[in-house]
């Protein structure tokens, strides 16, 4: 045999130069480092009611790698794979309303995705009853000051809250002090005293909302109440107004006029008597339209959770809001 023809081979090394940011999540190398968010809601009232609305809420979901503001969400009720409520950003879908319009249990299905497209999912199940079977207690709440800036300390005040019999025994409370927090723990205590610039709360200046629930403890069933208020960040710093209300009596029949007042409504550069109102009382009406008239009443045709919401203006055309239920037997 002859080599003559044959060459010898020679093997170069091939150096490929690549980019790795071991500190950005969204490189495809960090992929198998990421792990999918931890999903966590609840609902009220729990059980819920036929026909009537049905909040779900996610805020107790986390993810090791991102904050909450860059996750997505989407909504399964009945575990069917129709996706009622289709991926959205955490602000617009984190919470969310359905009816069920027959008793008995349902599956429901909340996935949360993060930037690198990881998903957890929760799925539960849940009760409807009949509104007959289905007494929610009364949660309402005052603010003290109602307005001020970031170094205020604002006292919640849920003592008039009342169970479904209208007393104020077997009852818990717990509060969030802004849309995108967490929830306070169960508490028997009716008060608690927020302020803007503690240190962990990690919020700035602005409108923020404060929402309540009120747990009869014998039940298990939910009530729930917000008002906004603007936590200014100087005390000379234009605000909006804070929105405020009483309803009188708490729960009633559709021969019942609940009535309404806004005179406890305040705004930091505006007298009450300049500030403007108006309702929308969950009866399908809409909003009632602008009036300096602080006090309202309505009666229902239709039994139910009703949800009262109010809108408070002032003069520089700055809205806040505030929502209280109550129960149409």
């Amino acid at each position: 045999m002859s080599f003559k023809n044959f060459f010898p081979l020679i093997i170069l090394p091939l150096l490929v130069s690549c980019s790795h940011d071991f500190n950005n999540p969204l490189d495809p190398l960090n992929a198998g480092d990421n792990k999918p968010p931890n999903v966590k809601f609840t609902m009220f009232p729990s059980p819920g009611i036929v026909g009537q609305d049905v909040t779900f809420i996610a805020d107790q979901t986390s993810d090791p790698e991102s904050p909450k503001q860059e996750l997505e969400v989407r909504w399964d009720f009945g575990r069917d794979g129709s996706w009622e409520r289709d991926w959205n950003d955490w602000t617009s879908n984190r919470e969310v309303t359905h009816k069920f319009m027959n008793t008995g249990s349902f599956w429901v299905v909340c996935e949360v995705r993060d930037p690198q497209q990881a998903v957890g999912r929760q799925e539960q199940t849940i009760v409807i009853q009949d509104a007959g079977s289905h007494i929610p207690p009364f949660a309402i709440f005052t603010v003290s000051p109602p307005t001020g800036d970031l170094n205020t300390d604002f006292n919640l005040n849920a003592g008039n809250s009342k169970n479904a019999a209208g007393g104020d025994t077997d009852l818990e409370y717990r509060w969030r002090f802004d849309d995108g927090q967490n929830w306070t723990a169960w508490d028997t205590n009716p008060s608690i005293t927020v302020n803007y610039s503690a240190t962990g709360l990690g919020l700035g200046p602005g409108l923020k909302k404060i929402a309540l629930q009120v747990q009869e403890t014998t039940t298990s069933e939910i009530a729930l109440a917000t008002v906004q208020l603007s936590a200014k960040a100087l005390a000379v710093s234009q605000s909006n107004p804070t929105a405020l209300f009483t309803v009188m009596p708490a729960q009633g029949s559709t021969s019942t006029q609940f009535n309404v007042n806004a005179g406890v409504s305040a705004d930091q550069e505006d007298d009450i008597s300049q500030l403007q109102v108006q309702w929308d009382f969950g009866n399908g009406k809409g909003w009632s339209g602008w009036s300096p008239n602080k006090q309202n009443s309505v009666t229902y045709a239709v039994t139910g959770i009703k949800t009262i919401t109010l809108q408070v203006k002032d003069t520089h055309q700055d809205i806040s809001i505030a929502t209280v239920q109550v129960y149409v037997k």
